[in-house]
């Protein structure tokens, strides 16, 4: 019966056996390491995603709802809150504890999608107002630049006025205009207005009743004229109208008096109507006034002349006044 022998390795195969050995080891604990590696990658990841959540939280709605839930007793979640905690820590652990790694992923690309939204709003918003913000101190520039040149008209305006009030005299112009008889009384009571109370507001009140009385003073041949008296009444009716016009918010003493001289000098004209003025009196007459609807119960100033039939005293049209 043949022997078997047994078989020893030599030295050269035990330290390839050893080598084979070693990388399958080495190997192995690479694999570890990086499996290892990625779990903590991952981990690192989940973490970064909650404190995203959380920051997009407080970058919406501020840190100030989040310390009052906090503060909140009748909100209990998880352990009980320590008084230590800021708002941010007791949101960011109630992340941690209720809400899977799954929806903070899908809440982180909700929040980041409705962020990039506000972002893109709040840039046009900003570029909007920029622009009109450009506009406004443009207008401003132009309303600025236009009150200069107002108050510069202004000023050439009442040094012109001056101008013309040293040069021209009142006391002529009155004379020219006012010549005949029946119109003496008028350029008695208008001088009298320039001599003792000449200024400013004199001058403009006695220019604009002389430009309506050229008007009246036109109009009367072609009133006096008609032979249908009541036409004449409404021609001279316009007339005084638009001398009221013109002396509307200005004034003299002599204002009240002027007027019943013009209503005077038109009733003159006519055999059957007689006109008197609006300014007559302050108290408001029923039987002489179109009263208006609201307001005060004394005469303010007059916009048209009252006229009554001469034969029975009889209203014919009532004058329409302002009141206080």
């Amino acid at each position: 019966m043949a022997r078997i022998r047994k078989y020893t390795p030599d030295e050269q195969e035990i330290e390839a056996l050893d080598m084979q050995n070693l990388k399958t080891s080495i190997k192995k604990t690479e694999e570890t390491k990086s499996v290892e590696h990625k779990q903590v990658q991952k981990t690192e990841l989940q973490i970064t995603q909650r404190e995203s959540v959380v920051n997009s939280f407080f970058e919406l709605f501020g840190n100030q709802i989040f310390e009052n839930l906090r503060n909140n007793k009748d909100i209990n979640v998880g352990a009980e809150t320590e008084q230590s905690q800021s708002g941010r820590e007791w949101f960011q652990n109630l992340v941690d504890t209720y809400i899977s790694d799954e929806d903070i992923a899908l809440l982180l690309s909700n929040l980041n999608s409705v962020l990039d939204v506000l972002k893109i709003e709040n840039e046009s918003l900003k570029s909007e107002l920029s622009k009109k913000t450009s506009e406004i101190e443009k207008l401003q520039s132009r309303i600025q630049s236009v009150e200069t040149e107002t108050d510069a008209l202004f000023v050439e305006n009442k040094s012109l006025k001056k101008e013309v009030s040293e040069k021209v005299s009142f006391s002529k112009v009155i004379e020219a205009v006012f010549r005949t008889e029946s119109e003496k009384v008028l350029k008695t009571l208008l001088t009298e207005a320039a001599d003792d109370f000449g200024g400013e507001e004199t001058d403009e009140f006695i220019l604009a009743f002389i430009s309506g009385w050229m008007r009246i003073s036109v109009t009367v041949p072609l009133a006096f004229g008609n032979p249908d008296e009541e036409d004449g009444v409404e021609l001279l009716d316009d007339a005084l109208r638009f001398l009221l016009e013109q002396i509307r918010n200005k004034t003299v003493p002599q204002r009240r008096a002027l007027l019943e001289a013009v209503a005077r000098f038109v009733s003159s004209k006519f055999k059957d109507f007689e006109f008197i003025s609006p300014e007559e009196s302050s108290q408001i007459d029923i039987n002489l006034h179109n009263v208006p609807g609201t307001g005060g119960n004394k005469v303010k100033q007059g916009v048209s002349f009252a006229v009554v039939r001469k034969q029975n005293r009889r209203t014919f049209k009532y004058a329409d006044i302002e009141i206080f």
